[in-house]
């Protein structure tokens, strides 16, 4: 086992849980290989051995993966934490045991050790290399890559005690020798894999914190902007900010040769909604008020806070007759506009004023005529529109 310290954020129910997965997905592709390897025993002692015997050790083998391919499959659809806390982990060392023991007993249909030949050989070669590929398939399982090769060999070790020490001490010999390489070379096998676990593991760690900083930042810096260019109350656009959008809006009105219209809206008698229902109310006011006239308006165009209860309009590619129309909709909105928030009785209305803003005229003196166009319609009795000139 590795040693490792392990990073902040990875614990070692994490490691063990990705372990246990990715172990999953190379047994789930080891059936191919286990399918020749039961060919081979059949073709090597096919010619010394029952029919019947082959067939039982085929029908054990094919029991084990049956099992282990059900499991592997089943760790595979749940995640990594699930399977940990359904004991998929316990049930697949149990697996592995299992299929090491149905190798291990090849060793017993050999035959005895002073009469070996050709078919022994490669029986043992056989099973070295098989013991020596479930290393790679269960390096990130080192309890189950354990498992696999004790049961392999102590059943194999006990058909050659079983012989005369005589005959046998060489291969118990070399069986010795054997074990403690695979032990060592295991124990590196399954280092390896688990610290590129727990690295992969806090690289995800990593790309999940940097991803919520990240998001943290974006929001802040929404925030920011929402502060630098919205009115707080409204969440109209600001002073500044509709003079920004006006400078794009011009470059776009001198590329194609377009003219937009300006609206400036003035709620009549508000200082009195203040001074008699109090700010709390005159707030609500200027909010159902904002949005009503949003109600009113396209996507492109914009509408700024422009003083306590005046709003600024851009209406682009809007002659004036078009302007008028947006206007009288407005004004009929505000006009019959209600919240439950208000006192009883409080009815609201608005003055309008409408300029041209052709793209050769500075948008500041644009919004002037706009102004002295609201002035007069006051001056009128408000409630009214009025168009410059």
């Amino acid at each position: 086992m590795s040693h490792r310290l392990l990073p902040d954020g990875v614990s070692a129910q994490d490691v063990s849980a990705e372990c246990l997965a990715r172990m999953a997905r190379r047994e789930s592709t080891g059936l191919q290989s286990n399918v020749l390897g039961m060919v081979l025993v059949v073709l090597i002692l096919g010619q010394s051995h029952p029919l019947w015997l082959l067939a039982g050790f085929v029908a054990l083998r094919l029991a084990v993966l049956g099992y282990l391919q059900v499991l592997t499959r089943r760790v595979l659809r749940l995640s990594p934490a699930e399977a940990m806390s359904l004991g998929l982990e316990q049930r697949m060392v149990t697996g592995l045991a299992a299929s090491g023991l149905t190798w291990g007993l090849l060793v017993w249909l050999l035959a005895d050790i002073p009469h070996w030949g050709l078919q022994e050989q490669l029986m043992m070669m056989l099973l070295t290399v098989t013991s020596a590929m479930a290393l790679i398939v269960t390096a990130h399982l080192g309890r189950g890559m354990v498992a696999f090769n004790m049961a392999l060999w102590v059943v194999a070790g006990a058909r050659f005690l079983s012989e005369p020490l005589a005959t046998s001490w060489p291969l118990l010999t070399s069986l010795a020798v054997y074990m403690v390489v695979l032990w060592l070379f295991g124990r590196q096998l399954h280092a390896q894999a688990r610290d590129a676990v727990i690295g992969d593991l806090r690289n995800r760690h990593l790309a999940a914190a940097l991803e919520d900083s990240n998001a943290q930042l974006h929001a802040a810096l929404d925030q920011a902007m929402a502060l630098a260019t919205k009115d707080p109350l409204t969440q109209a656009l600001n002073r500044r900010a509709f003079l920004e959008r006006a400078q794009l809006e011009a470059a776009a009105m001198q590329r194609e040769g377009s003219t937009a219209s300006l609206l400036l809206l003035d709620l009549d008698h508000f200082k009195a909604v203040n001074d008699r229902h109090g700010h709390a109310t005159g707030d609500v006011v200027l909010q159902q008020a904002c949005a009503s006239v949003k109600a009113c308006l396209r996507e492109v165009d914009v509408l700024a806070r422009w003083g306590g209860e005046e709003f600024l309009l851009l209406l682009p590619r809007t002659e004036l007759a078009g302007a008028l129309q947006v206007a009288e909709r407005i004004r009929t909105s505000l006009e019959r506009a209600q919240h439950p928030q208000w006192p009883p009785g409080l009815a609201l209305t608005a003055s309008i004023g409408i300029a041209p803003w052709p793209s050769a005229l500075p948008v500041e003196q644009a919004i002037s005529l706009a102004d002295k166009a609201l002035y007069r319609a006051k001056g009128m009795g408000r409630n009214r529109i009025d168009i410059w000139p």
